[in-house]
């Protein structure tokens, strides 16, 4: 499935969400289109597919008059829609399945910072929600749910008071009803910026890994490194990897685990100089599953 916001041809001034299918051949099979109104701009930015029913899930924002809303959308394997929610005051950003319940879990925040978790059951009713206080700058970013307990982990970055801090990695845990389990915060070297990029979460070895950007040394410097962050469930520490090429500007943005032996694999960017010059970075890491 390939999910995207293009411009519509009718002469109105906003833009519609399109949603493709394509057989395992690469065939095109069908397409929907979804928008809100004429005057307004559907922007996705996550799809999950129910690997159960089938069922596909977008997520987004949809923009009209400066206001925004979350809006999440369901399609069954054929294209029908299902369902469509809007939830006034915010961004959608990520979405997740939770292929035990069929519950699709949606992330994302509001402007002033506000950062929103909330799930919905397989018809499209709301069964909880939960919001953290953040400030203005503060994004979610990722997440994801164990398929073993319902478990939602999700991460975001937050940039707490003082002004003199900067953004630091936030990574939460709630329970297949919403309540909070745990929060941790990474901030690295020299309480410099710290920002994620991705999420994944190791469901078979019990490990979630967040990579991102963050800051080398001190405030003089604008130099970044690749870094990822590991917890297990419970929310323990077990590992942290920071990478610094040759170069000075290292940037992670997306993370995978193979399922055979639990490696890591971390996709970011090198930049020789400050947005100049850039090149694919690939970084691969065992497993940070205790032994045993």
């Amino acid at each position: 499935y390939t999910l995207a916001s293009y411009d519509t041809d009718d002469g109105s001034p906003g833009s519609a969400q399109l949603l493709l299918a394509f057989g395992a051949d690469g065939t095109p099979r069908w397409e929907r289109t979804f928008r809100i109104s004429p005057l307004s701009s559907t922007r996705p930015m996550s799809i999950a597919v129910d690997r159960v029913t089938g069922n596909i899930y977008t997520t987004g924002s949809n923009f009209l008059r400066g206001d925004s809303s979350v809006v999440t959308i369901a399609y069954d394997a054929q294209g029908r829609l299902l369902w469509s929610e809007q939830l006034p005051g915010q961004r959608g950003v990520a979405i997740a399945v939770d292929p035990a319940s069929g519950h699709v879990v949606v992330g994302g925040y509001a402007p002033d910072g506000e950062l929103l978790t909330l799930a919905y059951d397989p018809d499209g009713q709301l069964q909880w929600s939960v919001t953290e206080p953040g400030t203005e700058g503060s994004t979610f970013v990722d997440l994801a749910v164990d398929p073993r307990t319902g478990t939602v982990i999700q991460t975001g970055y937050d940039n707490p008071e003082p002004i003199g801090r900067r953004n630091d990695y936030v990574t939460r845990a709630y329970d297949l009803t919403g309540q909070p389990l745990w929060t941790r915060i990474y901030n690295g070297v020299g309480d410099r910026s710290d920002r994620p990029g991705a999420l994944v979460l190791d469901s078979r070895r019990g490990v979630v890994y967040v990579t991102g950007t963050s800051d080398r040394d001190s405030y003089l410097s604008s130099h970044t490194d690749v870094t990822t962050v590991a917890y297990d469930l419970a929310g323990n520490l077990l590992r942290v990897d920071r990478y610094a090429s040759r170069y000075h500007f290292n940037y992670g943005e997306d993370i995978a685990v193979d399922p055979r032996d639990g490696s890591v694999h971390v996709a970011g960017t090198v930049y020789t100089q400050a947005g100049l010059n850039s090149g694919a970075l690939a970084l691969s890491y065992p497993t940070a599953a205790p032994a045993g």
